[in-house]
Formats: structure tokens, C-alpha cells, sequence
């Protein structure tokens, strides 16, 4: 027999369950509430990026940059390492090593995000069905090289 079954046959049951509301409460004491905060800039304009995604890899936490670029988390953790990963579309992931112990304030500053834009020479789009005339078409015809896409920081292709 188990000692626990032991325990609960002798009337020991207050005795259990005490027990476990002990370790139960051994476990929520090592965790702490901490506020990370930072910035996410574009590292070649280091203009804000809003809307950047900012998540703590291994927990289901997260948030957002604001209009200039600034986020907060607050998060209830176990002291120890963990990785912040920022990503934003069109820009590399970059992904911090943050300490997390006994202060409550975690300053991870500033992170530049390089862009991560495809390399295309040109992108031609046609859209009429029969041959005509350029002077003639209701709609204007331009080319647009593979330079002046990775110039014009478009998050998306």
C-alpha cells in the first residue's frame, strides 16, 4: 500500500490535503511579476515600427509595439533565462537573451530589425486581353526594377 492511501484510511485526510496546498503554495512563491520594456526601430531609417511582434519564446506571452515603436509586457515567471523574440513582416527576427531575477523592471532597450526583402530584378504585371496600343489603354504602364523595391521599404512583396 501507498503511504498517501495509508494517510487517507487513518482519518488523515486533513493532514493530505494540507500537504498539498503546502506544495502548491511552495510552487506559486518562486514566481514573480516582471515588466519588460523596449523599443523596435528599423535599423537602417531607425524609424519606429509599429505593430512589431514581441513574444517571449516558450510561454504563451506577448504583445505588440505601439506608434513609436515602445512595448511593455508584464509577465508572471520563474527567475531564470529566457529569449524575447522581435519580428515584424519584411525584417529579420531578432531574438534577445534576457536574466530575469530579482529586480522587477527588465529595460531591454532599443532593437534594430534589418530588412529581409526578396531579391527581384523586375515584376512585370499585364492586364489587358488583346494587343493595344500604350497611347490608347485607360490605365498607365510603368516598370518597376528590383532596386526600387528593396529602396522603398515595403513590408511585403
Amino acid at each position: 500500500m501507498s503511504i498517501f492511501y495509508r494517510i487517507l484510511r487513518s482519518g488523515g485526510s486533513l493532514l493530505f490535503l494540507s500537504l498539498i496546498a503546502v506544495c502548491a503554495l511552495a510552487a506559486q512563491e518562486s514566481r514573480r511579476t516582471y515588466t519588460m520594456t523596449g523599443t523596435v526601430v528599423d535599423a537602417k531609417t531607425e524609424e519606429p515600427l509599429v505593430g512589431a511582434n514581441v513574444t517571449i519564446r516558450g510561454t504563451m506571452l506577448g504583445t505588440v509595439t505601439d506608434k513609436e515603436g515602445k512595448y511593455t509586457i508584464l509577465a508572471s515567471l520563474d527567475p531564470g533565462s529566457y529569449r524575447v523574440a522581435h519580428s515584424f513582416v519584411g525584417y529579420k527576427t531578432k531574438t534577445v537573451d534576457v536574466q530575469l531575477a530579482e529586480e522587477a523592471i527588465v529595460e531591454i532597450g532599443k532593437i534594430s530589425l534589418d530588412g529581409d526583402l526578396l531579391q527581384i530584378q523586375e515584376v512585370v504585371v499585364t492586364g489587358t486581353g488583346t494587343a493595344t496600343e500604350k497611347e490608347r489603354l485607360g490605365n498607365s504602364i510603368t516598370t518597376v526594377t528590383g532596386n526600387r523595391v528593396a529602396e522603398s521599404y515595403a513590408p511585403t512583396i
